[in-house]
């Protein structure tokens, strides 16, 4: 695939964590533990899933040597 034809966006993923706390810090800290403790299944899901994810914006040209390394600069 040439350059030309290629287009550049970010691909959004969105997934959500059950938690428990008595404040919101607690809320984010139980569900960080989780997201540490269950990346695996979390990850698999996406995997298997990648209909899931929604198209996010698109990336700026003069962006793409951050993001994308193998390309040749011109």
């Amino acid at each position: 695939m040439s350059k030309e034809e290629e287009i550049y966006n970010f691909v959004e993923f969105s997934f959500s964590i059950a938690s428990r706390g008595k404040n919101n810090d607690e809320l984010r800290e139980y569900a960080v533990r989780e997201l540490l403790e269950d990346y695996y299944d979390i990850f698999k899901d996406l995997i298997r899933n990648p209909q899931h994810s929604e198209i996010g914006e698109q990336i700026d040209e003069a962006e793409l040597q951050d993001y994308f390394w193998d390309l040749e600069e011109e």
